[in-house]
């Protein structure tokens, strides 16, 4: 009945689903605290006495998950047993062990059975067996019942034995950004102390967003911790976990005396793709032929000097006779610190960069001024290779003198930016007139007056256009991507490219009646606030009602499935109300701080979880 940690041949029917987990990494090599599983037999030999499975199977149709409990806590291990789970015990070299229970069905990709089960940390030798009955009690619960969606028993437990780990540090990780689908970045969740804390939603953890490839600390939402060295060895394990297990991985791990240890994993349940909001930018007249160049100076140029990472991605929409450029919200540059950390890290403004924009620049410069032959495809390049740089150095000096940021650039490099900055706009001004006419000469008479909707190689390749494309170009398009659509596709082009546009006249504004918090499963939901703080309070939640509470627990659950949306004060992206949130796929918004307080019983809102947002509607 019982298995070690170093048992090759124990299938998930043995040990269940976090026990199975667990041999898994440690067999691969991974720093796994030692341990042993009581594995399912002890529940299944419970279960063939007939007055006892009978017995059971009556409670629990009666949902007296009381009596069942006193029945299983009862039940008198044989001396033979108890002499083996002592033994084992002293195996660990330990006085204090965590206790865990392991259900066959846990941990897989749809289900995580978030606190439905048992947990026991700093179990002494002498309480262990009583531990053990506990955690296989759980087992029968009205919350695991419902969860579940079980009226007739199934499945089986084990209990898994673990070396007590007393963490200074302690976490979970994410081996992919979830919220955003970026396979790019493993998010990392980090509190002082023991996971548990973090886990139940009584604290909100530091997050740092960690880039896989090349491997650094993009930006950290909360206090810094200063542990740096262990985040991106974490992340490093997370790369590797995953790998092992194929798919995205829920990863728990902590620090104990400068040794970090991974104390499960499981795959990420109900992962999603996020509908990516953007958000207006700005609104400029210029010909579609430019929209492209501007595109190829953030596809081609930017993305070549972020380490194949976007700018703001931008979307060009024209309608009603004027442009707007909007971009995605998500983008690095909305957070400044990040963004200037980037690229000082990456040494973008290096002097070799420098030089090589100035020289592309001077290229465009000279075609501008007529003292060398225009050719578009250098044009073009030249243009992407100056206007990247330019870009960015735009950022700096705006950065510098409006954001209270940590990082000071050096006065001296901050006036060479500038400096260019301004070559660079002087250029590109005049280049934008300059290709315009330049344009002219290459297109029939009876096409210019379509010449600020055609593109780069039906002006100037020759590539052939008829006038009926044009004339739907004329009453409106959107260009993303590389890519020409009709506006009248609008709708369509969104789902396809899972896009939102907070368009200028309805951009989100956040004010009085607005509360921020952590996006932990996106969507957006209209209705009434609940304010949830115990059991009793879950009576007044109706279909389609929105939970508002410090913290949901375990015994939420029923009145989880029939509210529309879920909003707390504390937590990050590990704590149960996420979890519930992703199977349940539900709007939720996390970590508000403040969500109870302002919000009342029966007030309108709208929860926008896909930006974390919940407005008050008035």
């Amino acid at each position: 009945m019982i298995i070690h940690d170093n048992d090759a041949k124990a299938t998930l029917k043995d040990v269940g689903g976090k026990g199975y987990s667990l041999l898994k990494m440690k067999l691969n090599g991974f720093k796994v605290p030692d341990f042993f599983i009581v594995s399912t037999k002890c529940f299944d030999a419970m279960m063939k006495d007939d007055k006892i499975r009978n017995n059971i199977k009556e409670l629990y149709k009666k949902n007296d998950f009381v009596k069942i409990k006193e029945i299983i806590k009862s039940q008198t291990f044989s001396k033979t047993f108890s002499k083996k789970l002592q033994e084992s015990f002293d195996l660990l070299n330990t006085k204090k062990v965590s206790v865990r229970s392991s259900g066959t069905f846990e941990d897989s990709s749809d289900k995580s059975c978030a606190g439905q089960f048992e947990t026991f940390l700093n179990v002494e030798r002498k309480d262990l067996e009583q531990r053990v009955k506990d955690c296989i009690a759980s087992f029968f619960s009205a919350n695991l019942k419902s969860y579940m969606e079980n009226e007739v028993i199934t499945g089986s437990i084990a209990v898994v034995v673990q070396k007590m780990i007393n963490s200074e540090y302690s976490g979970v990780c994410f081996s992919t950004d979830y919220v955003e689908q970026n396979s790019n970045y493993c998010i990392i969740e980090v509190t002082r102390g023991l996971g548990d804390s973090l886990v139940s939603g009584i604290v909100t953890p530091s997050k740092y967003f960690v880039r896989k490839r090349p491997q650094y600390i993009d930006f950290i939402i909360g206090k810094n911790l200063k542990i740096d060295p262990f985040i991106l060895k974490i992340a490093s394990q997370a790369k590797k976990i995953e790998k092992l297990y194929g798919v995205p991985m829920d990863i728990e791990y902590a620090i104990e005396k400068g040794k970090l240890y991974i104390l499960q994993a499981r795959p990420i349940v109900s992962t999603f793709k996020q509908i990516v909001p953007f958000g207006y930018i700005m609104s400029r007249p210029r010909p579609l032929f430019m929209l492209e160049i501007v595109q190829k100076q953030e596809y081609e140029g930017i993305k070549k000097l972020f380490n194949n990472l976007y700018w703001l991605k931008p979307l060009h929409i024209f309608k009603d006779g004027h442009y707007e450029e909007y971009g995605n919200l998500y983008s690095l540059e909305e957070n400044p610190f990040c963004m200037v950390k980037r690229i000082y890290d990456t040494d973008i403004i290096s002097k070799n960069k420098i030089e090589e924009a100035y020289k592309a620049c001077q290229t465009v410069e000279k075609m501008v001024q007529g003292q060398q032959k225009f050719n578009i495809d250098l044009f073009v390049k030249s243009f992407q290779t100056f206007g990247a740089l330019n870009t960015v150095c735009n950022f700096l000096e705006h950065t510098t003198a409006t954001c209270d940021i940590n990082i000071k650039i050096p006065k001296k490099k901050l006036n060479e930016i500038i400096k260019y900055r301004e070559y660079f706009d002087n250029v590109k001004y005049d280049a934008d007139d300059f290709i315009e006419n330049e344009a002219k000469k290459y297109i029939s008479h009876n096409l210019q007056k379509y010449i600020y909707f055609m593109t780069l190689d039906e002006v100037f390749k020759g590539k052939k256009v008829n006038v009926k494309s044009l004339e739907k170009r004329l009453q409106g398009f959107l260009f993303f991507d590389k890519k020409l659509y009709e506006y009248s596709k609008l709708s369509q082009f969104c789902k396809e490219n899972n896009i939102k546009i907070n368009f200028k006249k309805d951009q989100i504004i956040t004010g009085i009646d607005t509360i921020k918090g952590n996006v932990a499963f996106p969507g957006e939901v209209v209705g009434k606030a609940k304010i949830v703080y115990s059991v009793e309070d879950l009576k007044k939640v109706k279909k389609g009602d929105i939970i508002v509470s410090p913290m949901t627990v375990p015994t939420f659950i029923d009145a989880m499935k029939i509210a529309g949306a879920f909003v707390t004060d504390e937590g990050g992206t590990v704590c149960h109300a996420a979890l519930i949130a992703r199977e349940l796929k539900k709007p939720c918004v996390v970590g508000t701080k403040n969500a109870t307080v302002v919000l009342k019983d029966d007030m309108k809102i709208c929860v926008d979880a896909t930006n974390g947002i919940i407005k008050i509607l008035k």
